[in-house]
């Protein structure tokens, strides 16, 4: 099937005539539209990576914030230390349990 379109020469009794597949014209369009459709989904796919990392990291860092001693606000120290409840029972704290003890929220 073609499109075909018509038209006379002047006062001339001549006709000029030309045809063009509708095949061609689809694959054109078809040409056209990937080219369209992959420079928008290009983009999106960068801008959800960004997002999924973004949300992953924010979910870290609340875990990580949840994980923190509360701290006394005027000496930035924790309210509970575990070094002053060794202190009072007598026990000794070692190096490896003050490393392990969770950080305060304030002193960050």
């Amino acid at each position: 099937m073609k499109i075909v379109a018509f038209r006379r020469i002047g006062d001339y009794p001549v006709y000029v005539s030309s045809g063009y597949p509708i095949e061609t014209i689809w694959s054109e369009w078809w040409k056209h539209l990937s080219v369209l459709a992959l420079s928008i989904f290009a983009p999106c796919v960068v801008l959800w990576g960004v997002i999924f990392q973004s949300l992953r990291r924010l979910a870290t860092e609340e875990a990580s914030a949840d994980s923190l001693e509360p701290c006394d606000p005027l000496i930035g120290m924790p309210t509970d230390p575990p070094t002053a409840r060794s202190e009072l029972s007598g026990e000794s704290l070692s190096e490896r349990d003050a490393l392990r003890r969770p950080r305060c929220a304030a002193s960050r």
